[in-house]
């Protein structure tokens, strides 16, 4: 489940075009955290797991496959 949470939310993040200080700042995510989540060092708790599918509009189910 992590990794495919990990390339999900990488192929997210490099297809919206937006920086990760920017998707942080909209989201209210510290930087640490996301960057945490894309090393798989971690996974989000439930509140900035549905934060990220709404912004990038897609389901959690999706997200962590």
């Amino acid at each position: 489940m992590k990794k495919i949470f990990m390339e999900r939310l990488s192929d997210l993040i490099y297809e919206s075009k937006k920086s990760v200080r920017e998707i942080c700042l909209q989201l209210s995510i510290g930087k640490t955290n996301l960057y945490e989540y894309l090393s798989g060092e971690k996974l989000p708790n439930v509140q900035n797991l549905v934060k990220l599918a709404d912004f990038f509009n897609c389901s959690t189910d999706y997200l962590v496959g």
